[in-house]
């Protein structure tokens, strides 16, 4: 099939070792087959045209004794077609519908393939319109290994394969179902809006998921993160067909809104990411998730919105929750661990009835105050049950909110003893059903208690106490509450010991 069609020419300014080079004026090919614009000092050219077979366009490595070192292709509407009556319809995981409008527009040619050789270090094709249904239908894209800049937008490709020294991307393929990114990348991004994208293979040189990088792929069902160290703010927003992902323990950050409005059922984040504020609201899918991050401060609305969420582990490491659980109405439990200092306005939803909330920090802020509806400041209804330390700030909120509340069975008796050399003996009185005893010292009777030791008995004995040294130490327990919640590092009182041996 030949068809003279030009494609349009693009004005383009290009640096090269800080010598500002404009291009010459838009040249033919000798074969007749290319449109470029030459830079005959540096002796290459860029393509920004072509007029051969649309079977399939090859890309020399020169043209007119001028190396190829960018492709620009601009595919026109082809005014010999019908225009478009209907709308581009792509299927959503919900069963849904999306759609762009094309009316009255026309369908570009068709391409067979396109291969760009070797030396190409910059390419993009894109459809000449604004409109974004607008689909060249092309068979097969070949892209050199040389490629360091990519932009392809609204080519009907069913797969394609991004090299490996590429550094910049944009791509927009509404049709396209699997991405594969060689070995190389660095960085995926600006892949936004391929509504048809159901596999995205990544290799374990990509370390960083760009902002927004596949916000609106809604058919995405297949990634692997195991390797990524980054996921930037919106990276997989409006994911809805996404029902697990695998995020690895080198993972330092999950962005703002990152998994927002995705199709997430359960999740598992490792103890160094920091979780931004939003990471996961709005996953209407996700029932548990088990937050190992250390290093989060604030789980600021992390969970805002997830209405079918019922199971919540948080480890020891955050320090606040802020509107965390905003609207989680299916949480039936949560362990609050010992590090969180405070719980703010909104953490809860009041409609997670008969929720059972242990608080390990017996001095945690609740916030209780009566607003204006006569509800508590923290959302909690009523018919929960609170469980945490005898006389703490747990207590008290269960006090004046109408809570039931249900005191943490502890080691109680603590005693310690210096009667040999370097040795304190301690003794307790242990708690029904426990079979082991963790025992805990420290030089300071407000923090630092660092693990030394079990016991399966109730006593102990510490044989590496230095004399003049004064000691605290603490007994922790485990143990399934009569609620079925299971509770770990239940601590005593401490006893004290000045060592004299």
């Amino acid at each position: 099939m030949k068809k003279n069609i030009l494609l349009a020419v693009l004005a383009v300014l290009v640096v090269f070792a800080g010598t500002k080079t404009v291009f010459a004026a838009t040249e033919t090919s000798a074969d007749g087959n290319f449109v470029y614009e030459a830079d005959y000092y540096a002796g290459t050219c860029k393509v920004t045209g072509y007029n051969g077979s649309l079977d399939k366009i090859n890309i020399p490595k020169k043209i007119d004794d001028l190396k190829v070192t960018e492709v620009a292709l601009l595919f026109p509407e082809n005014k010999e077609a019908e225009k478009i009556e209907n709308n581009f319809h792509y299927d959503l995981p919900d069963g849904s519908a999306g759609w762009s409008s094309a009316n009255g527009d026309y369908m570009p040619t068709s391409v067979g393939e396109i291969v760009v050789l070797e030396g190409v270090t910059a390419f993009s094709a894109k459809v000449d319109s604004n409109n974004s249904a607008m689909i060249l239908s092309i068979g097969k894209i070949t892209l050199p290994s040389t490629l360091k800049s990519v932009y392809i937008k609204s080519l009907g490709l069913k797969e394609l394969t991004i090299p490996g020294n590429v550094e910049s991307m944009e791509l927009n393929c509404l049709e396209t179902e699997k991405l594969i990114i060689e070995s190389g990348v660095k960085k995926v991004e600006n892949c936004y809006s391929m509504y048809s994208l159901k596999e995205v293979v990544l290799p374990k040189s990509v370390k960083e998921i760009g902002y927004q990088a596949f916000d609106g792929c809604y058919n995405l069902e297949k990634i692997d993160l195991s390797n990524v160290e980054k996921i930037e703010t919106g990276a997989f927003e409006n994911t809805l067909a996404l029902k697990s992902v695998s995020l690895g323990d080198k993972l330092s950050s999950i962005g703002t809104l990152a998994f927002n409005w995705s199709g997430l059922t359960k999740i598992n984040v490792p103890k160094n990411a920091v979780i931004n504020g939003n990471a996961f609201s709005n996953c209407y899918y996700l029932e548990s998730a088990n937050i190992k991050s250390k290093v989060t401060a604030t789980l600021d609305n992390t969970f805002t919105g997830c209405v079918n969420l019922k199971n919540v582990t948080l480890a020891e490491g955050p320090k606040k929750l802020y509107a965390t659980f905003r609207d989680c109405k299916a949480l039936t439990a949560l362990v609050v661990p010992s590090t969180v200092t405070e719980i703010t306005y909104g953490t809860f939803s009041r409609e997670a009835r008969k929720m059972i909330l242990a608080v390990l920090n017996p001095d945690c802020s609740l916030y209780y105050k009566k607003d204006s509806r006569g509800a508590s400041h923290i959302e909690v209804d009523n018919s929960a049950v609170i469980l945490g330390y005898k006389d703490s700030t747990a207590q008290d909120f269960a006090k004046n909110n109408g809570n039931k509340f249900i005191a943490f069975n502890t080691v109680t008796n603590l005693k310690a003893a210096n009667k040999a050399k370097g040795k304190v003996n301690l003794t307790f009185k242990g708690v029904k059903g426990v079979k082991s005893y963790t025992v805990y010292r420290s030089t300071s009777a407000y923090g630092g208690f660092k693990k030394i030791g079990t016991s399966k008995t109730t006593k102990f004995t510490d044989k590496s106490a230095k004399k003049g040294t004064t000691y605290y130490y603490k007994i922790a327990i485990s143990y399934t509450d009569s609620t079925g919640v299971k509770l770990s590092g239940i601590m005593s009182n401490a006893a004290s010991i000045k060592v004299t041996k």
